[in-house]
């Protein structure tokens, strides 16, 4: 029985879980739900309201964000592809000024509290 041991722990509780694994065993979201959930808790709130209007290839870079976020599990990981993010994906009208993206300070205060508490 004691062999059994580390087969009935969480994976969320080993240290250097990743966000995804944490974020989905704590929320109790299905793994294959992690981006579509992150994304519906951290678009800016006029991206929320005028998604519908938009292609979800406009939203490709933001799904790739958090989807690399998933594979994080300290906080340098996680500033590394937050800094790629905002260096290519933050810019023209639309997603610089409209705001029509995920924010990023949204998804870091996600990120802090599963796995940098």
């Amino acid at each position: 029985m004691q062999n059994d041991l580390p087969s009935l722990l969480s994976t969320a509780t080993a240290p250097d879980a990743s966000f995804r694994d944490r974020y989905c065993d704590h929320y109790h979201v299905p793994v294959a739900d992690f981006v579509p959930h992150i994304m519906s808790k951290s678009l800016h709130p006029f991206a929320r309201v005028t998604r519908w209007m938009l292609t979800d290839e406009f939203f490709a870079p933001d799904r790739q964000f958090i989807n690399s976020l998933g594979f994080a599990s300290n906080r340098s990981a996680f500033a590394h592809v937050q800094d790629e993010f905002r260096r290519f994906h933050v810019h023209g009208f639309w997603r610089r000024v409209l705001k029509l993206r995920v924010s990023s300070r949204r998804v870091r205060d996600l990120f802090y509290s599963e796995v940098a508490h």
